[in-house]
């Protein structure tokens, strides 16, 4: 198994080498086998992991590239199954929460843009060039 690809899918889920450990009912030290002497774990926990990553054991193994299907975290795979089993209601106003959040984010970044323009643009900044 190709270790560097373990390592970067682990991270892009924000998991500890003993997180994975844990999942994959293994010691501590087999995933520092895996990942930096490019140990091949057996045909099972070679499937195991695969499925947990959403890839294909050939991908692990070297043979074929990821996907361009993004990679969720943790939390936001815990985020989409409570969203899931929500009441509707429920799934209205986070949205609605979301939203605005985002909007007033963006808001702000404008804001703060302008505001640099502003300076920048202004007379006293110019003189002082």
């Amino acid at each position: 198994m190709e270790g560097v690809k373990l390592k970067e899918l682990r991270k892009k889920k924000r998991l500890t080498q003993q997180q994975l450990a844990d999942y994959l009912n293994v010691d501590l030290s087999s995933i520092g086998k895996w990942e930096i002497h490019n140990v091949t774990p057996g045909e099972p926990t070679l499937k195991q992991i695969a499925n947990y990553f959403d890839v294909s054991v050939d991908y692990l193994l070297g043979v074929e590239k990821v996907s361009d299907t993004p990679q969720f975290t943790q939390e936001e795979l815990e985020l989409i199954e409570l969203y899931r089993v929500a009441p509707d209601t429920w799934k209205k106003t986070a949205k609605q929460a979301l939203a605005l959040g985002v909007g007033e984010k963006v808001k702000q970044d404008r804001e703060k843009e302008t505001k640099k323009l502003e300076i920048f643009s202004s007379d006293k900044f110019k003189k002082t060039l």
